[in-house]
C-alpha cells in the first residue's frame, strides 16, 4: 500500500481516481470465485448459449464492482490527507492511516465479497440450468446450509417450494445477504407452498432481488456504486488485466482463439474468427478502447495498432480489420472506406459478389497505399491477395 500512499500524497493519482493495478487484483480474486462457482469458463462453453451470456454478464459486473470498490477506497484514503483538525498529515502518519483503510477494504471486506461472488456465481449457473429444465421440473425449492450458522431470516425460507416464474424468486432467490450459503434445488414433484404459510423474512434491502435473473454478482444498489461517475463504470472493463481480458474460446475442432472482453459481440466477426481458427490461424480479437489513455491501450494492444483507433484482430501477428460485402451499394462503399484505413483487411463476401468484383471496386481507391494484404472469405473459401505496385497478386 506504500505505492498508493505515495501516489495520493504527491498528487499523482490518475485523474479518474482509479489505480488499475489494485482494481485488477481485486477483479482477479473475485473472478476466481466466478470460475469456481459457475463451474465452467469461456473455453468450455459455446458462445451462443445462455451459459455464455450469463458468464459474460457476471464477468462485466465483476469488473464494475472491482473498479467501484477501488474508487471508494482511494477516495476514502484521499480524505485522510488531513487529520481531524484539518491539518495536513506527515507522510508517515498518512501512510499508517492508509494501511488501516486498505486492510478493511482489501482483506476484511474482500473475503466476504469473494464468498458472495462464489455463491452468486453458483446460483447463477443453477438459474441457467433451471430455465432449461423448467418444463419438466417447474418448481424451485429453497434450501439452507442446515447448520447453527444459518440466519433465522434464512431458516424461515427453508423448504419453501414455488414455481420458477413465481414472483417469490424475484425477491428471495439467494444469496440473501453477505456470506449467504443458501441454495435452491429444482423439482418436478409436490405442489407450491402456500404463501400464507411462508414466514416472510427481513432480508437486507439491497439483496431483495434475484441477482441471477439480472446477471449480477452484487446488487445494483451496493454502497460501492454510490456517487460513481458514469464514465468509470462504463469503461470498467478496460481495467481488466490483459491475461484475463483476453478470453480463450475453444471450437468443436479443439482449436482455440482469444477475444477481448471489450470487443462487442458481432456475429459476422465471430464467424470469421472461428473459420480462421479452425484453419489453424492464430487469432486474437482486439479491444475497443480508441479513446482510452495510451498507457492502458499499450497493455492490451499489440505493437503497430494506430493511435486512437480500434482495429479488429491480430492474425498470425498481422493487424487486420474485418468487414463484409453483401452486394448492395452501401456495403461496398463501407468496405472501401474501411479498406483505405486498414493495415490489412479481411472481407467476408456474401451473396452473388465475386472476388474480382471486390478487387475491381478497390482499384483506384488505393493509389496512395503501400503494400498490404486483402483476404477474401467467399463461400467458405479463403483467398489471400497482396496489393503491391498498384496491383493485386494472389498469394494463397
Amino acid at each position: 500500500m506504500n505505492r498508493i500512499a505515495k501516489l495520493i500524497y504527491s498528487g499523482k493519482l490518475p485523474e479518474d481516481g482509479i489505480d488499475a493495478k489494485t482494481a485488477a487484483a481485486v477483479a482477479k480474486k473475485l473472478r476466481s470465485g466466478i470460475t469456481e462457482g459457475f463451474g465452467r469458463d469461456f473455453s468450455q462453453i459455446d458462445y451462443t448459449t445462455s451459459d455464455a451470456e450469463m458468464l459474460n454478464n457476471l464477468d462485466r459486473n465483476c469488473y464494475q464492482f472491482s473498479v467501484a470498490k477501488n474508487y471508494q477506497e482511494l477516495r476514502d484514503c484521499t480524505n485522510l490527507l488531513k487529520d481531524d483538525n484539518g491539518n495536513v498529515r506527515s507522510f508517515t502518519d498518512f501512510r499508517n492511516e492508509v494501511a488501516k483503510t486498505h486492510k478493511v477494504y482489501s482483506i476484511d471486506w474482500l473475503q466476504t465479497e469473494y464468498n458472495t461472488a462464489l455463491n452468486s456465481a453458483t446460483l447463477a449457473g443453477k438459474w441457467v440450468e433451471f430455465k432449461k429444465n423448467a418444463e419438466a421440473l417447474p418448481y424451485l425449492v429453497y434450501v439452507t446450509a442446515g447448520d447453527k450458522r444459518v440466519r433465522d431470516s434464512h431458516r424461515a425460507l427453508d423448504g419453501v417450494q414455488r414455481k420458477l416464474e413465481d414472483d417469490f424468486w424475484k425477491t428471495y432467490y439467494p444469496p440473501n445477504g453477505f456470506n449467504c450459503r443458501c441454495t435452491v434445488n429444482q423439482s418436478g414433484q409436490g405442489s407450491e407452498t402456500p404463501m400464507a404459510k411462508v414466514r416472510i423474512p427481513d432480508v437486507i434491502p439491497m439483496f431483495r432481488t434475484n441477482l441471477a435473473q439480472s446477471g449480477l454478482l452484487f446488487p445494483k444498489n451496493h454502497p460501492y456504486f454510490t456517487d460513481i461517475p458514469d464514465n468509470i463504470l462504463k469503461h470498467s472493463l478496460n481495467y481488466a488485466p490483459p491475461e484475463i481480458a483476453y478470453r480463450t474460446y475453444k471450437i468443436k475442432s479443439g482449436k482455440e482463439y482469444s477475444w477481448h472482453i471489450t470487443h462487442k459481440e458481432n456475429k459476422i466477426e465471430r464467424e470469421i474468427t472461428e473459420f480462421l481458427a479452425n484453419k489453424g490461424f492464430a487469432v486474437k480479437i482486439l479491444p475497443e478502447m480508441a479513446n482510452f489513455p495510451e498507457s492502458v491501450r499499450k497493455l492490451h494492444m499489440p505493437e503497430g495498432v494506430k493511435k486512437n483507433k480500434n482495429q479488429d484482430a491480430l492474425i498470425n501477428k498481422k493487424i487486420f480489420d474485418f468487414t463484409n460485402i453483401s452486394g448492395n451499394y452501401t456495403s461496398v462503399q463501407n468496405a472501401m472506406r474501411k479498406l483505405k484505413q486498414a493495415d490489412n483487411i479481411l472481407i467476408k463476401v456474401e451473396g452473388d459478389v465475386q472476388n474480382k468484383d471486390v478487387l475491381n471496386a478497390a482499384k483506384g481507391r488505393l493509389l496512395k497505399k503501400n503494400s498490404f494484404e486483402i483476404w477474401l472469405l467467399n463461400a467458405g473459401k479463403l483467398t489471400i491477395y497482396k496489393y503491391e505496385n498498384q496491383n493485386f497478386i494472389k498469394i494463397k
